[in-house]
């Protein structure tokens, strides 16, 4: 065998390991992100005394004071089955804004029960004006304006669904 053949296998096998190494990569990083994301979002909806429930809503969890702040800023378009989440560290009136806030937002306050205790509809979008509710509250959901009208939700349903991923332990 000449030496041209032999490197040209071996420059095939030196491919293959590279084209290898590069999928291994690839996989394993596509694989830290559906892992982070899993522990940062929420799949919830909401129930009512008589049972009825709502879609589900993927709500992105936010607990540190820096992404408090920021919220659903810059944001350009919002799915309506996609929201924020928004974890206080106490229970009291909570007061919102949409500072460069560029959609239409949908706000409810929840008790430390999980349950609405005041809703806000079609809040304005890009200003600084405060929002709130006349209840303490410990969590505010932002979804897009429209979705408490189509999804029926009222004053005194639960949220439902994996809400250990609420905890105050990890911001």
């Amino acid at each position: 065998m000449g030496k041209k053949s032999r490197l040209k296998k071996r420059n095939v096998k030196y491919s293959i390991i590279l084209l290898i190494a590069f999928i291994a990569l690839a996989l394993g990083y596509r694989y830290y992100q559906v892992q982070k994301d899993s522990h940062t979002f929420l799949l919830a909806h909401f129930e009512n005394s008589s049972a009825y429930q709502t879609n589900k809503f993927n709500l992105e969890i936010v607990k540190k004071p820096k992404d408090l702040q920021k919220g659903l800023m810059f944001v350009k378009k919002l799915d309506p089955n996609k929201g924020m989440i928004f974890v206080f560290p106490t229970t009291k009136i909570q007061t919102m804004w949409m500072k460069n806030t560029y959609v239409s937002l949908d706000m409810l306050f929840l008790d430390e029960a999980f349950k609405i205790v005041g809703i806000l509809e079609n809040v304005p979008t890009l200003n600084t004006k405060t929002r709130k509710v006349d209840k303490d509250s410990k969590y505010v959901i932002e979804i897009a304006s429209g979705g408490v009208a189509r999804e029926k939700i009222e004053v005194g349903m639960k949220l439902k669904g994996d809400l250990s991923k609420l905890s105050q332990k990890k911001p």
